[in-house]
């Protein structure tokens, strides 16, 4: 059933696409939204923002929508896109924990709580019991497999998010978002280690949506770490100029890594590769 998943959501957007926003319901308004915030672009990206707002107007009882919400606001900040990142902190925090309450029994709803853990305090096991419960409910759905890999990363299990990462590209060939799915299994790899193969991931994820700040951040340390400085440099500068004000030091200390010796080696690469201590 899953399998199906992504081809009834594509065929239902381009159905959505042929209608003004003001016609479309809130199941709609979401599907339009993700399909804009895949782009990450600016302009797209705002507008998926007032999608999601209208529709929250729209039905605010409707859990699955608040999760995409606390999604768009978790990638705004972690894009350089915020304009107050503590008040976007609160509001991602509100709204994730409304949609949990509102759908406690959502797969892609624990996962992403979980996942919320991990990387907005820093609390990977802490996330990781919401990770575990929405794998029981769909160990096969992609969406709900992809916010897990970070955590699973996180609490040391590589290989396993590595394996659960190959998983997922080979699940959604053609999924909007497979340059997360890339992203995440090049997070996995360093994490591990495996510059190298961190850097491999991480590259393709860049070709395939470049305005991905998270990935270039990974991207680029990996590129250092394994001793690719020219490539390092030449992303670098490109990162740098999606993210003017990007700081080694501060990157590295809101990293999602527990360990301090893994982010001051984090902030070393990225000095390495040209970004502003």
């Amino acid at each position: 059933m899953h399998a199906l998943v992504p081809q009834i959501t594509a065929a239902e957007l381009r159905c959505s696409l042929r209608r003004p926003p003001e016609q479309l319901g809130a199941y709609h308004l979401l599907l339009r939204a993700r399909e804009l915030m895949a782009r990450l672009d600016r302009g797209s990206f705002d507008e998926a923002g007032r999608l999601l707002e209208h529709a929250l107007g729209l039905d605010n009882a409707y859990g699955s929508l608040h999760g995409g919400y606390a999604g768009w606001l978790t990638l705004r900040m972690f894009q350089g896109w915020s304009y107050d990142w503590p008040a976007d902190k609160l509001l991602m925090e509100k709204t994730a924990k409304t949609a949990l309450r509102l759908d406690p029994e959502s797969a892609r709803t624990l996962s992403m709580f979980g996942h919320s853990r991990t990387i907005m305090e820093f609390d990977c096991y802490a996330g990781a019991p919401f990770v575990n419960q929405a794998l029981s409910l769909a160990p096969n759905d992609v969406e709900t497999l992809c916010w897990t890999v970070p955590t699973t990363a996180h609490i040391g299990k590589t290989e396993v998010a590595i394996e659960r990462s190959m998983r997922i590209l080979n699940l959604s060939p053609m999924d909007s978002f497979r340059f997360r799915h890339e992203h995440f299994l090049s997070l996995s790899y360093y994490l591990a280690d495996d510059f190298s193969s961190a850097a491999s991931w991480g590259l393709r994820s860049h070709t395939r949506n470049p305005n991905y700040t998270s990935n270039l951040r990974v991207t680029v340390a990996a590129l250092a770490a394994s001793g690719q400085l020219q490539e390092a440099r030449r992303l670098a500068s490109q990162l740098l100029l999606l993210q003017p004000n990007l700081r080694a030091s501060i990157t590295a200390q809101n990293s999602s890594y527990r360990d301090q010796a893994k982010r001051e080696e984090y902030a070393a690469n990225l000095r390495l590769s040209g970004v502003p201590a």
